[in-house]
């Protein structure tokens, strides 16, 4: 047995022996500098330069994400979510995404990081619930996204409204036609309270290329005796006339698969007399809305559509032409996709350019769909 005395004055280990001088000769501090060496101060520094240039250099390439991204990434998230599950940082991203998405549909302001902060730093505390959505609605109002300002998000249907027009059946005269009701009666307008005439005007001469297919087909049935007994030969005016509940699902139809899905015009009802339909016989070939009460002494051209079988017949200046007349003294905006032709129309009609809007379509057109999704903003001042 050893003693107590022997146990400490025994050597320790080589190893260890020579850990506890690396120890000691780290652990030293000159008295001349607190640093342990030049040189290691040196490299330490450079090493701390570097990684904070990284991270400005990574900090410029943070951008917020649009509207657009956020349905990309919520949509590849769902689709790896069925096949094999997510991990859970990923399932609280798809879960917040899909709340983002939810306040868009229902108009409620959107959780924004800048403004919250920004507004903490201006006001020392944080932003109410009220103040948030008068916020957003300030900021929505002179941008024209989204929200209830927007004018197009009037005429969009939520979820699951646009899952029960689906289901229903509306046949294919309807969609071509309308319903059948009484064409040649009088209109007493909501908004105005004036009686509208049946007609705003009947065009005998125009011939668009639809048209004259058709007539070539008569005509060739004629040259070769053919049994026309059944079908009307007699030539037909394109009628203008203002919108009735007759017309509301040949417009819908028109609308949706022109513009995009999710489109009910039930609310042009409220003011007819800003509106315009254009229908050979009962086939509904183009439709025209203006939206007088946006803002005071200004009107907004919501939708303009000719069927592409129907253009190159001048129906499509007459009904901006109406439209136009429609507001005595009032500025007229609108907006049109950067890759329209119609823009040409526009400006002959004295449409200024007023502002660029990237992805201003982005949240009504499918994310993988190639139109273009950036807009203009134009005005017409009177």
């Amino acid at each position: 047995m050893r003693s107590v005395s022997e146990e400490k004055t025994t050597t320790p280990h080589p190893k260890r022996q020579r850990l506890q001088k690396s120890q000691l000769r780290n652990d030293y501090i000159y008295p001349s500098c607190s640093v342990k060496s030049y040189f290691t101060h040196n490299k330490k520094y450079k090493e701390q330069k570097i990684c904070q240039n990284s991270f400005l250099r990574d900090k410029e390439k943070i951008v917020p994400l649009t509207v657009y991204d956020e349905r990309v990434k919520l949509k590849e998230l769902n689709s790896r979510f069925i096949q094999k599950g997510l991990p859970f940082s990923e399932y609280l991203l798809r879960r917040k995404l899909i709340v983002r998405q939810t306040k868009r549909e229902y108009g409620l302001p959107v959780f924004n990081v800048d403004e919250e902060v920004k507004f903490i730093q201006n006001n020392g505390r944080l932003m109410t619930n009220k103040e948030r959505i008068i916020h957003s609605y300030s900021k929505e109002k002179t941008q024209w996204y989204g929200g209830p300002a927007s004018i197009l998000d009037r005429y969009q249907v939520s979820g699951k409204a646009l899952i029960d027009m689906k289901s229903k059946n509306v046949s294919f005269r309807e969609r071509l036609t309308g319903t059948s009701e009484c064409d040649f009666d009088f209109i007493d307008s909501p908004y105005s309270g004036r009686v509208l005439k049946p007609f705003i005007y009947r065009d005998f001469e125009s011939k668009p290329p639809r048209l004259k297919l058709l007539n070539e087909i008569i005509h060739h049935a004629r040259k070769n005796k053919k049994d026309l007994s059944g079908i009307c030969t007699c030539p037909m005016p394109i009628d203008y006339r203002y919108v009735t509940p007759k017309h509301i699902p040949a417009l819908n139809h028109l609308a949706r698969t022109y513009f995009w899905e999710g489109i009910d015009l039930s609310e042009i009802l409220q003011y007819p007399d800003f509106t315009c339909v254009v229908s050979y016989g009962k086939l509904v070939v183009g439709f025209g809305v203006i939206v007088p009460d946006t803002r005071p002494n200004e009107g907004y051209i919501s939708y303009l559509l000719v069927h592409p079988e129907w253009r190159k017949a001048g129906i499509g200046k007459f009904m901006l032409y109406h439209l136009i007349q429609t507001c005595h003294g009032m500025d007229i905006t609108l907006h049109v996709s950067a890759t329209n032709n119609a823009l040409v129309l526009y400006q002959k009609f004295g449409f200024k350019v007023e502002e660029f809007l990237p992805n201003f379509y982005e949240k009504y057109l499918p994310y993988d769909d190639k139109q273009c999704k950036h807009a203009l903003f134009l005005r017409l001042h009177r």
